[in-house]
């Protein structure tokens, strides 16, 4: 009996071992059938789109990148043949997507990943930069047949790696196809190319909104601490050269992008308002463009701090369910091919408001929450602040802020006007019936 029961339990355990093995296989058999990858360097703000074609339809895909991207990524979203995003989780530089399809759309938008070389100039000399990669899709799995297309900015390119096959032709490097690619293989590409394009980045950014129940009112005002990143400018500045022949890759002017219903925009710094700025509208996006004129051109290594500020109406940002309500908006305005390192976002609830919860890319996320007074106040209002870093502005990113607050609340503003007013007069009343006047009597 005891030799039965070893033989059984020995069965079990090999059977099981058979199991375990086999499901490891079955993991390590999934192929990549083939891959393509696109890349747009047309700026310093990289974008990669890429289609992953598998040999079979499976439920999870692993999708992986470099550790030199793990904290530069801005944006990452992943979708099916039939473009419905599709949800993932994060653990490092891993992402698991539940897939459900052997067609796999990715897209990616990376930041500081293209770097000014050399990195100090002249004025009048030409601006060039490198950007690094792998001529490889980083992967775990086998890949079958990969190709990779390279868009530049401009026809101008220095050098590149040329890992055969590869063609430049015009702005477009073309590398590949390359077969039987096996996991987590990797090849350095490198691209030294020229760029007229500045490179925009927000050392600083802090967005400011005050809700006003009583107005219907929601103000922002967004404060800027923009730099130029590109190469460095050694030597006298000459504003004739500048005027003439134009300065290497500088900031002109800064565009926002507004919601069409915005009003009362104002732009200034700290010696005051600043004239030299412009509005109008586009029609196919259906935003205000507000185009913004630093006091200077901003060469590279140059920096300008200003802030704009606007109002929109407070009903197409507010919900409300009773006592409870929800503020829906932005985190950034946009601000095409810029890149922001940090961001500051605050919001300065009505007076005797309670915030509930804070949600930020559909997840509640810890915030600050101190006291402010504003005016006509008799008690200070709840003042939440969050802080984010990393991220680019041409892509909408969006909040939402729930509180409670009682409706009769809104009484006390008008109320202690009203209160004041009267008392004004009455006091006045009073003391023009005194008799003040000194007479013989």
């Amino acid at each position: 009996v005891v030799s039965t029961q070893s033989t059984g339990k020995m069965l079990s355990s090999q059977i099981v071992f058979i199991l375990f093995f086999s499901l490891i296989f079955c993991c390590e058999s999934q192929i990549i059938k083939n891959a393509e990858r696109n890349i747009h360097i047309t700026s310093h703000i990289v974008r990669q789109s890429i289609q992953i074609e598998l040999d079979v339809v499976i439920e999870q895909f692993i999708f992986l990148l470099t550790e030199n991207f793990e904290d530069k990524t801005s944006f990452i979203k992943f979708y099916n043949e039939n473009t419905t995003e599709l949800s993932f989780k994060k653990e490092k530089n891993y992402f698991y997507v539940q897939l459900n399809s052997n067609i796999l759309l990715v897209q990616i938008v990376l930041n500081h990943v293209v770097f000014p070389f050399p990195k100090e100039i002249d004025q009048r000399s030409p601006h060039f930069a490198k950007y690094f990669d792998s001529h490889y899709l980083f992967s775990k799995y086998k890949i079958l047949s990969q190709e990779t297309k390279v868009k530049l900015p401009t026809t101008r390119v220095e050098s590149y790696s040329r890992l055969a096959p590869s063609i430049l032709n015009g702005d477009l490097i073309k590398y590949g196809p390359y077969h039987d690619i096996e996991p987590f293989k990797s090849s350095d590409l490198s691209i030294h190319f020229q760029t007229t394009i500045p490179f925009n980045e927000l050392l600083s950014f802090r967005r400011e909104i005050e809700i006003s129940l009583w107005s219907g009112n929601l103000a922002f005002e967004d404060h800027f601490e923009l730099l130029n990143s590109g190469a460095k400018i050694i030597g006298e500045f000459s504003r004739f050269d500048h005027q003439t022949s134009g300065s290497t890759a500088s900031i002109q002017n800064f565009v926002v992008l507004l919601p069409k219903n915005t009003k009362d925009i104002y732009y200034r710094d700290d010696i005051g308002n600043i004239s030299t700025s412009r509005i109008s509208f586009n029609e196919e996006s259906e935003f205000l463009n507000l185009e913004l004129a630093p006091r200077y051109p901003l060469l590279g290594g140059w920096k300008a701090k200003f802030l704009t500020g606007f109002n929109l109406a407070l009903n197409n940002f507010l919900f409300v369910f009773g006592n409870e309500y929800i503020l829906n908006t932005t985190l950034l305005p946009i601000i095409p091919e810029t890149s922001i390192n940090n961001i500051q976002f605050s919001v300065l609830l009505p007076e005797t408001a309670k915030v509930t919860s804070f949600v930020y890319a559909g997840k509640n996320i810890d915030y600050n929450l101190s006291n402010k007074f504003s005016y006509l106040d008799l008690s200070p209002r709840q003042y939440i602040t969050i802080n984010l870093n990393k991220t680019i502005s041409d892509i909408p990113q969006f909040i939402q802020v729930k509180f409670i607050f009682s409706f009769s609340n809104l009484l006390r503003e008008p109320t202690i006007l009203v209160v004041s007013f009267f008392s004004i007069f009455i006091f006045a009343t009073f003391i023009r019936k005194i008799n003040i006047s000194i007479n013989n009597n």
